[in-house]
């Protein structure tokens, strides 16, 4: 699952490359309000191989949506949003009636503080390099963050594993 800002920044595929199991590729979900998403965009182009789910607004655009689904997208319809943006809770529980029942969400800040906020992450996987790139960079979360959720109690680091140069951190909700 990526946030609409992400597919059009990043162009993603999302799709499965490891050689003999394409066929494992999951369903690609978009969260994306205002049927946004790029009809050009790596996405949309291999929707007729590879599912995608476009999550989008009653109010989005209908032309928009017509051409969404006419290149292969599944479009689901949700009640319009209160703050300008798809519920999370609205999002899962779409998803959940559609079978889908896990979830790597690969982000965007925006989405992924929207689930973290909402209570709806119940495992996080932080990769962290070991430089920052560039000025400016995009944090992994908008909003309070990770570290501030775990001051909270409601998340507890797991493991932290080096991989390479790099560090892994899990993190796990606690249920109590």
């Amino acid at each position: 699952l990526v946030g609409v800002g992400t597919a059009i920044a990043d162009n993603p595929i999302l799709n499965c490359r490891l050689p003999g199991l394409a066929n494992r590729s999951p369903v690609r979900v978009v969260l994306d309000t205002s049927a946004r998403l790029p009809l050009d965009g790596r996405l949309v182009s291999t929707a007729r191989d590879v599912p995608v789910w476009v999550l989008v607004s009653a109010q989005a655009d209908p032309d928009r949506v017509s051409a969404l689904s006419a290149a292969g997208c599944t479009v689901v319809r949700l009640a319009t949003p209160v703050d300008g943006r798809i519920d999370p809770h609205a999002a899962m529980r779409a998803l959940g009636q559609r079978g889908l029942t896990r979830l790597l969400v690969e982000g965007g800040a925006t989405v992924a503080n929207a689930l973290l906020e909402s209570d709806l992450a119940d495992e996080v996987i932080i990769s962290r390099g070991d430089m920052i790139v560039g000025e400016g960079g995009i944090p992994p979360f908008a909003g309070r963050g990770l570290e501030a959720l775990c001051e909270t109690g409601r998340y507890a680091v797991q493991t932290t594993v080096p991989v390479g140069s790099d560090t892994m951190t899990r993190y796990l909700r606690r249920m109590d």
